[in-house]
């Protein structure tokens, strides 16, 4: 099934505009410095302060795929990688159309996958070509922050993997914190780590 375009732009040509933008991109595109060099990554802190003030209105795009296991950001969808397409843009487009009508404000979506360093980024690339081939077919989509969380959700989980009100569904079997801090580790638990890097 296609989400519906506006009136005055048919849903062939959006899916057709889209399909050709996301396809240019490719599966393996490596869009790490491409989103760094634009400004996208956000640190932590930043969308702590985002999620809690509920300002901007912010969506979280979990793009892992078959890692997508142990848990999630709290609230986050997910929107494997590997399936990120017209579809998927379309959905966020609407989704934060909705959030902006009722809040008033630009709405700020933050990609990750594990690390951010490679699916994170190419989605959101994705979304920003996207939103550009539909505004050159008439489809005017709601203007959007597009984010990408520093150091994903290996770097959030590590400090939050206690707090369900940033992780939900932690599952200790497959990330083993519990474990290692009754071992008497406590590397991973520090807030004095150095942020992921490439």
């Amino acid at each position: 099934a296609t989400v519906a375009a506006p009136s005055d732009v048919s849903s062939d040509e959006v899916e057709k505009t889209l399909s050709s933008v996301l396809a240019a991109i490719g599966e393996r595109s490596d869009c790490y410095h491409w989103a760094r060099g634009a400004g996208l990554y956000v640190p932590r802190e930043a969308l702590y302060a985002a999620l809690d003030a509920g300002t901007p209105p912010t969506i979280i795009v979990d793009t892992r795929d078959d890692d997508a296991c142990g848990g999630r950001i709290k609230g986050a969808l997910h929107m494997p990688d590997g399936d990120f397409g017209p579809r998927q843009v379309l959905q966020l487009l609407a989704r934060a159309r909705e959030l902006a009508a009722a809040r008033g404000a630009e709405v700020m979506i933050c990609f990750h996958c594990m690390e951010s360093a490679r699916r994170g980024p190419r989605c959101a690339k994705r979304l920003v070509e996207g939103m550009r081939a539909l505004r050159g077919v008439g489809y005017a989509p709601q203007p959007v922050k597009v984010a990408v969380l520093e150091g994903g959700f290996d770097q959030w989980v590590r400090r939050h993997w206690r707090d369900p009100a940033r992780v939900e569904g932690y599952d200790d079997a497959y990330w083993g914190y519990a474990e290692m801090q009754d071992a008497g580790s406590t590397s991973l638990f520090t807030d004095d780590q150095p942020a992921h890097s490439l």
